[in-house]
């Protein structure tokens, strides 16, 4: 097979465009590099729509599984304490419970955003305020529904066996079907929005091999953004320039979403501080006082007592 080599000495490029560098491959007559790395799971990354609905399915699966484990936890924990049930009848009474508890889960969960794709999906926050949403709603429907408890053990017991079984559940969930997709060759194509230097500063960071799955194949200025969206298969946009106006930003919100890619900003440290600030009052001009991203002094000391004192409950 006859090698194609590239005489020419330099190549023009946008002014208006600053590339990401690419590795050097060398070309062959059909078009393929002879030693691109063949990828024994490459076959997932052209399949996106059973890759959705792969990620749906299993997570609501796990996500029932987990339930019913939560359930039976605290049945059978109850059962030690106390006595009564055996196991056969606490398996029975946690299938009972979780024909119903899956679905609020589901819905719920669903409502959260948590069968979302891997780079928007919430994360152990959403869990637990949607399993707490879950105990409140089965609680009221089994009071509406007349249903009388000696105790209330079974929706606060589950509650917390939830926590730790789903949470855990989930994280291994997603440590699995990331080194699977590490293994396919998986990354997001993602486009920057910028012209100075915190654009290049915020490609070099998410281009370090090791440490962001994301692919990032260019930067460009908001007026030559139209012509790169129709060109380019991207899976989300980061705008990375923190002086754009409310006005612009928005222009570039709606092209994103209107061809269905997701819109991301990456902040400046002045944003990112902003939100620790305190408003210093009287003065002529406004004045915030910025303080550290991080709890430190009494703030951590209080912090740290909240996190024990939540632990021991």
């Amino acid at each position: 097979m006859a090698r194609m080599t590239d005489t020419s000495s330099s190549v023009e490029t946008d002014p208006l465009e600053i590339p990401v560098p690419k590795p050097d491959l060398e070309v062959v007559e059909d078009g393929l590099d002879l030693r691109r790395t063949r990828r024994p799971l490459g076959f997932l990354l052209t399949m996106d729509s059973l890759r959705t609905v792969g990620r749906i399915v299993s997570l609501i699966a796990t996500d029932a599984l987990a339930i019913y484990l939560a359930i039976l936890g605290a049945l059978e924990i109850k059962s030690l304490i106390r006595g009564g049930a055996s196991l056969t009848q606490n398996l029975d009474q946690a299938y009972t419970y979780a024909t119903f508890a899956v679905l609020l889960t589901v819905l719920l969960f669903a409502q959260a955003g948590l069968y979302a794709d891997r780079g928007s999906r919430p994360g152990l926050r959403a869990v637990v305020s949607s399993l707490f949403a879950v105990v409140v709603v089965a609680f009221i429907y089994a009071k509406l529904s007349g249903k009388d408890f000696s105790s209330y053990y079974i929706f606060w017991a589950t509650f917390l066996f939830a926590v730790v079984i789903v949470g855990s559940a989930r994280w291994l969930y997603d440590r699995v079907t990331g080194e699977l997709l590490k293994a396919a060759g998986y990354r997001r194509r993602a486009l920057l929005v910028g012209s100075g230097q915190h654009a290049a500063d915020v490609a070099a960071a998410l281009s370090a091999p090791g440490r962001s799955s994301m692919e990032v194949i260019g930067i460009v200025e908001p007026e030559f953004l139209a012509l790169r969206l129709d060109d380019a298969d991207l899976d989300e946009l980061i705008i990375a320039e923190p002086d754009y106006s409310e006005e612009r930003v928005l222009a570039i919100v709606d092209d994103c979403h209107e061809r269905g890619v997701r819109v991301r900003v990456a902040p400046s440290t002045m944003e990112i501080l902003v939100h620790r600030a305190e408003f210093v009052a009287g003065e002529a001009v406004p004045l915030f006082e910025l303080r550290a991203p991080v709890f430190d002094g009494f703030d951590y000391a209080v912090k740290r007592a909240f996190d024990i004192a939540g632990a021991l409950l």
